[in-house]
């Protein structure tokens, strides 16, 4: 399946439980440093290996949130996936809960999986999405479309 396929099959998945976001962080439930195979959700999904970065998509863009240690390769990986590069660090590179506050319809919904990242990081995400009138769910929307996990 190409990257297009999966973010295709993705995209279903969201309009049929109406969500208008997906974040794939790079985590397990365990917050491991290195991830087992079976919790690569964003390098499945993306095509992007490098062990740090996270993915949104929407119901039509879609980005890999990424640091200066991964510009060349996430570059050369996404390359024809239709999946932006977005340069943390970089002056002009949206903070990712402000670009899904502005590509999402007012009183959105995002989802993630919730045991794919620390509370920490799901009460801040969802305290700055709140502030939009944008609710956040658990959703583990990957778990029907990786079928070969």
């Amino acid at each position: 399946m190409t990257t297009q396929d999966k973010l295709a099959k993705l995209r279903e998945a969201m309009q049929a439980q109406n969500i208008d976001a997906y974040i794939i962080f790079s985590a397990d439930p365990h917050m491991s440093e290195y991830l087992p195979n079976e919790w690569k959700e964003r390098s499945w999904l993306t095509g992007f290996t490098g062990s740090a970065g996270f993915a949104v998509v929407t119901k039509d863009k879609a980005g890999v949130w990424t640091d200066g240690r991964y510009f060349v390769q996430a570059n050369a990986e996404l390359k024809d996936s239709t999946i932006d590069l977005m340069k943390e660090g970089i002056e002009g590179t949206p903070q990712f809960v402000d670009w899904i506050i502005s590509e999402i319809p007012k009183a959105g919904k995002v989802a993630v999986n919730a045991i794919a990242t620390s509370n920490a990081n799901w009460e801040l995400v969802e305290n700055q999405l709140k502030k939009a009138d944008v609710s956040l769910v658990d959703l583990a929307l990957l778990n029907n479309i990786w079928t070969d996990r």
